[in-house]
């Protein structure tokens, strides 16, 4: 596989287990966070060591993504600690190396979240749609990172 499918797959993933993972999903009346925090970080993880990355950092990886896709960011969270846990969750990737992609998907994520938020744009930028997106921002950005090793 080269980079760009890296991207690809990654970004799909992300897009796909985030979203479904954090929202209610009709005919079950409920979500599979478990979707999110253990089988998305799985995947990714198992992407980078098919790329050459070595078994401790895809580890590394895939725990750190199980670890911040918990912390808090519902409704009982203040917004500096949602800023901070939205900023902070693309660099569980840092055990891949480090690009410009963690730092604007972290500030893009807490903007998304602002505005499902904010009354004006809330219709538009409803919960799925901005899990959707973030989900893949978080999977491009590890992405890059894989396919930094082409």
């Amino acid at each position: 596989m080269n980079g760009e499918l890296y991207i690809i797959a990654c970004g799909v993933l992300g897009a796909l287990l985030f979203v479904l993972g954090g929202t209610e999903i009709p005919f079950f009346k409920r979500g599979f966070k478990w979707l999110r925090r253990e089988v998305l970080p799985v995947c990714w993880g198992m992407l980078a060591y098919s790329a050459g990355f070595e078994w401790w950092q895809c580890l590394g990886l895939a725990v750190s993504f199980d670890i911040v896709f918990r912390l808090p960011y519902g409704d009982r969270t203040p917004v500096w600690l949602k800023a901070v846990v939205f900023c902070a969750m693309p660099f569980a990737s840092l055990w891949l190396g480090f690009n410009a992609w963690q730092v604007i998907t972290g500030v893009v994520c807490f903007c998304l979240w602002a505005l499902s938020n904010w009354k004006p744009a809330a219709k538009i930028m409803d919960w799925a749609s901005v899990c959707l997106l973030m989900g893949a921002l978080f999977g491009i950005t590890v992405g890059k990172l894989i396919a930094q090793t082409y």
